[in-house]
């Protein structure tokens, strides 16, 4: 029993030391899960609202989490209601753990048992992290449906820990894209099980799973498209009943988000962020996959591997039509991506919006180690892909410690030149800490000596230039904030930070000069 789920077992133990080493450097810490920014606390206002107050009026949830205010710049809804532009799944998913953490703090009076205190919003975190560790392993049972195991475990681990999926197992931020990609695995694994049965209640499940799947992110309604094969074949020998079956159970389990936009938007169907959000015609699909800014193939390698492999694997008639489904399927997934307006995905660590695809990218690898010439070499290519895996985990320090900026297209020496001096860069960011700080205290000989360390050290960094700048123009030092600022656009001349330090600037020598 145990040997038969060897690699289950070894792909968990392999997650379990994931958590246990960033947990032991401090970056998986109960205090640092806490709901901020707008998409997690728009994910996380569904719950919040719906089990305390028993409504969808997010105003006190966006007060409470929203410390920035961003989401009250946004226009009411026609319903007169706040906005909320992000689907309701992850808040039901979250909901077990909510409620246990809510008879938890009744209990015990730990905290709070308000819906906002800190227990409800670890409750959260722990539920992507099951969902991360149940993805993977549903991720290797799905691979066994093709490869053979050695192939289909290298697969999995080498996909998972070498892509944005490992990172949302465990976000800084309320980011349910591990649960997302669950569902769609689920949903894979089901349709692939049961492959060519046409009887009703298969079909009512397959349309329960499409409809979980999308309602935790719309677009994972492309993934439906695996289906097809099944689809055509009824087609040959048409019966009302599946069809109508997978259609009623695929619409009631996405009927809570129906709901929600017809209670916000008085619409049944509706894309919430408005006619600008997706611009069909300017797809950024360079962009997308080769831009420093989070792109794809240039963040995580491995997954032009995967995508290659799958495209390789087309060509073995006999695995006809997996391949060519997985490929289209991808497509789509770039198209809708490339065509969001924020096709960049903002602050999140890589692409994220391809976790979900994490399942086609294995597949690739798994199909291009299980080939021939492959296979007498496996050892060798698995030990090659596993340096997509140490950059990946690199590319994750620098992000956690913050050492990269999180806002716009990286430099050269972000991306690749930290990671040959990761300590450097860490020294780096804590003499810039540290000049910080010591302005802040006033002690200014202080802050000189950790900024040109910093500059002798590690210089093609924004950050000391911004910290320089800020305390120069606090003190008044106009000309020099103007030498630290220009460094800044030498180095990233696409970081608007650059240009809101500028226009403080300005706006400071503007109230001197209207100053009696």
């Amino acid at each position: 029993m145990l040997k038969q789920y060897r690699n289950e077992a070894i792909l968990s133990l392999l997650f379990i030391a994931h958590t246990i080493i960033f947990t032991l450097a401090g970056v998986i810490a109960f205090e640092n899960m806490r709901i901020v920014g707008v998409d997690p606390v728009c994910y996380y206002s569904y719950l919040r609202s719906v089990v305390f107050d028993g409504d969808l009026d997010f105003e006190n949830e966006y007060r409470a989490l929203d410390t920035g205010g961003t989401l009250f710049s946004y226009a009411l809804t026609p319903r007169g209601r706040r906005p909320n532009g992000f689907s309701a799944g992850p808040a039901i998913v979250c909901a077990p753990l909510f409620l246990g953490a809510h008879v938890y703090v009744r209990l015990t009076d730990a905290a709070a048992a308000d819906g906002f205190s800190p227990p409800y919003q670890v409750s959260c975190f722990m539920t992507m992290a099951l969902f991360a560790l149940g993805g993977l392993v549903l991720l290797y049972r799905w691979l066994r449906l093709f490869f053979d195991p050695k192939a289909a475990f290298w697969a999995a681990a080498l996909c998972w820990f070498a892509s944005p999926a490992v990172y949302y197992a465990w976000p800084a931020a309320f980011m349910p894209h591990s649960i997302s990609a669950f569902f769609v695995l689920l949903f894979l694994y089901y349709v692939q099980r049961t492959r060519g049965i046409l009887d009703a209640r298969r079909w009512a499940m397959v349309g329960a799973l499409a409809g979980a799947m999308s309602l935790m992110r719309w677009q994972n309604s492309l993934f439906a498209l695996y289906f097809l094969p099944d689809f055509l074949k009824w087609q040959k020998r048409p019966s009302p009943r599946p069809l109508l079956a997978a259609l009623a159970c695929a619409l009631g389990i996405f009927s809570p988000q129906i709901i929600v936009w017809w209670k916000l938007y008085g619409r049944l169907f509706t894309v919430p962020q408005g006619g600008g959000f997706l611009l069909w015609a300017r797809p950024m699909i360079g962009s997308i996959l080769f831009s420093t800014f989070n792109g794809l193939f240039s963040w995580t390698p491995i997954t032009l591997i995967g995508v290659l492999g799958v495209i390789c694997w087309m060509r073995n008639r006999e695995a006809a039509p997996t391949p060519q489904l997985l490929f289209a399927m991808f497509f789509l997934q770039l198209y809708v991506n490339s065509a969001v307006r924020d096709w960049h995905g903002s602050w999140g660590f890589g692409m994220r919006r391809f976790v979900e695809c994490v399942p086609i990218f294995a597949a690739g690898i798994a199909a291009a180690l299980q080939t021939p010439r492959l296979r007498r070499r496996q050892t060798l290519a698995v030990a090659f892909l596993a340096l997509f895996a140490v950059w990946n985990y690199l590319f994750l320090i620098q992000y956690y410690v913050h050492l990269v900026a999180w806002n716009r297209p990286l430099t050269f020496h972000e991306m690749v030149g930290d990671k040959l001096h990761l300590p450097v860069s860490i020294e780096r960011r804590r003499l810039v800490r540290t000049a910080r700080l010591s302005a802040q205290q006033g002690y200014f000989d202080d802050v000189e000596k950790a900024l040109s360390l910093a500059i002798r050290i590690d210089p093609l960094h924004t950050d000391i230039y911004f910290a320089g700048g800020d305390i120069a123009a606090s003190q008044g030092a106009d000309d020099t904030a103007w030498q630290f600022y220009r460094r800044v656009r030498e180095i990233a001349p696409e970081d608007k930070d650059f240009y809101r330090a500028v226009k403080r600037l300005r706006a400071r020598q503007q109230q001197k000069k209207v100053a009696p």
